[in-house]
């Protein structure tokens, strides 16, 4: 890097003996080369621009340094040319001269074929894109065409570093710009200084935290309602046929934004809500789990948008627009761990007898539960969930059928118990 910046000083010198008009100097521009695949690639490095007199005609010498990391090696050009005509048929002014591209501590000589629309006199005066909104056309671009570029006097390289690159000058910004953008800036800090304070403020006074979890807790005892009621209501078939997996997981997906409005009312304003329970062909028509989306109106979509800032604040994303307060990425992802499956009871006054086809959990529990509920002698088959550590338990009003299948089902249980 430094030995190629000494070599386009160094060269950079020997140009500089002729007599110079005037020039100017770009602290950024765009380029398209080999490298951007057709795209403006912004470079915040050194265009100068400089108009001589050289052997009686006025010339321009272009530096350009490009030391992005686009072209994965440092570069640069020197570019002396002067205008030889103007290309009716194209409207555009052509200059002819000398080029010199140094890559690493190789340098290449040759010539260039330089066309722009404007005289490159109107590049002295600071003319060029708008450095805040760049809109890239060729108005104010100009190309450059390399030829018969070379490293030494005897052999050409047949591999040319760059064939073609247009540059597009981006506008210098004046120093009264330069004053009023940073007193922008500094209103823009204080402005968004107060609007943090106000939405924490606000955020304390509703106890947004508290808020969110109950939203939190509400949603997962909801769907832990709903895959208790799946697992009781699934056929007793799918449940024997599917019980070779014991543990089993249901899985909740909860992503929801909220709005906080003018009378610190908190709301969800936009929701969407997935829950996948992957047994008992619960998901046969639908591969993906439930899916549910709660969907914005015009006019929420529209206020939304209005959006200007957003802060990071207690963990979420929150922004402000007049007197609400809008809050991100709220969710959270739940997973219900459960265990099921069908057991005999066999009630005799004081005495309950258990078969069951595998070791039972919580038998302690269990018991308990059936020594309140069960009044009569008999024998039971009882439907218990264990999910989340809690015991759900339902006896079962069976056909003749699936009493003898159950049976069976048990007996192999107890049998393969004794085998072991």
């Amino acid at each position: 890097m430094k030995k190629l910046l000494l070599m386009l000083f160094t060269i950079s010198l020997c140009f500089n003996v002729f007599s110079q008009d005037s020039t100017y100097t770009y602290e950024k521009y765009g380029v398209i080369n080999q490298y951007t695949n057709n795209m403006v690639l912004e470079v915040n490095d050194i265009l100068r621009f400089s108009k001589h007199k050289l052997k009686n005609e006025n010339c321009f010498i272009i530096n350009i340094n490009d030391l992005s990391s686009s072209s994965k090696k440092s570069t640069g050009f020197i570019l002396t040319i002067a205008l030889k005509g103007y290309d009716e048929l194209n409207e555009q002014y052509v200059y002819i001269g000398d080029a010199i591209e140094a890559i690493s501590e190789l340098v290449y000589i040759g010539k260039c074929l330089v066309k722009s629309k404007n005289k490159l006199d109107i590049y002295l005066n600071n003319q060029g894109y708008n450095y805040e909104e760049i809109y890239y056309n060729n108005d104010l671009s100009f190309s450059v065409n390399f030829y018969n570029m070379r490293t030494d006097e005897k052999g050409y390289i047949p591999q040319i570093p760059n064939k073609f690159i247009r540059i597009y000058p981006i506008r210098n910004k004046t120093e009264q710009e330069k004053r009023e953008k940073a007193l922008k800036e500094k209103q823009k800090q204080e402005y968004e200084k107060r609007e943090i304070e106000e939405i924490k403020l606000i955020l304390d006074e509703v106890n947004i935290e508290k808020k969110i979890s109950n939203i939190k807790n509400d949603m997962i005892k909801s769907y832990l309602q709903k895959t208790k009621d799946i697992i009781l209501n699934t056929p007793i078939e799918q449940l024997i046929e599917e019980n070779k997996v014991k543990k089993k997981n249901a899985y909740l997906n909860y992503n929801f934004e909220l709005r906080i409005d003018s009378n610190k009312n908190v709301n969800i304003f936009k929701d969407k809500c997935g829950y996948e329970f992957p047994y008992y062909n619960y998901n046969r028509n639908k591969p993906f789990g439930d899916y549910k989306e709660k969907k914005l109106s015009t006019f929420e979509l529209s206020l939304k948008d209005k959006c200007r800032n957003k802060y990071y604040l207690n963990n979420f994303n929150c922004c402000k627009i007049g007197n609400d307060i809008f809050i991100e990425d709220c969710g959270f992802s739940y997973k219900f761990i459960f265990e099921t499956d069908i057991i005999g009871v066999k009630v005799k006054n004081e005495d309950l007898n258990y078969y069951a086809h595998e070791n039972l959990p919580k038998l302690d529990a269990i018991h308990d539960w059936c020594s309140k509920n069960i009044t009569q002698n008999g024998f039971y088959f009882i439907h218990y969930i264990l999910i989340d550590e809690e015991l759900v338990c339902k006896i079962l009003d069976l056909t003749k059928t699936q009493k003898k299948d159950l049976k069976q089902y048990l007996k192999i249980g107890l049998l393969n118990k004794l085998n072991d």
